[in-house]
């Protein structure tokens, strides 16, 4: 899809919908080689009641899902989603993903994040240290 949308796909993300249509026009295939794969990331909530687990899978030809569990000392929930990603190389050699999924609570969602790849870690620079595992 080549806009994003808010509300539950009832109303179109404008700032988000440039980003994503930037990131299409725009899009480094090698940037997507370095990046592809299935990441793990485990976060524990501050207060350490709660611990969400997710993995999410980027492939080469632009296909991205996810799946999470989020889990406090009484239950577990669990989410998944689905859409298309695209990664642009910056001038600082960070690559930015851009990302149009669906899930339960979302209808062609945007979002996007800057990452550096340091061997097996995938990390978001000055966000967080240890960053996702490459599984796959």
């Amino acid at each position: 899809n080549a806009v994003c949308m808010i509300n539950n796909g009832k109303q179109v993300d404008e700032v988000h919908t440039k980003y994503w249509q930037f990131a299409l026009e725009h899009s480094d295939q090698a940037a997507m080689q370095e990046v592809a794969g299935t990441w793990y990331v485990e976060q524990v909530s501050p207060d350490g009641v709660s611990v969400q687990r997710l993995y999410v899978t980027y492939d080469a030809n632009g296909l991205y899902s996810y799946q999470d569990q989020t889990c406090s000392a009484i239950s577990c929930s669990q989410n998944q989603g689905y859409g298309r990603w695209a990664a642009v190389r910056q001038a600082d050699d960070s690559i930015y993903i851009s990302i149009n999924f669906s899930d339960l609570n979302n209808t062609n969602a945007c979002t996007g994040l800057a990452v550096v790849v340091q061997g097996n870690q995938l990390v978001t620079p000055g966000v967080n240290a240890s960053g996702a595992t490459r599984v796959q």
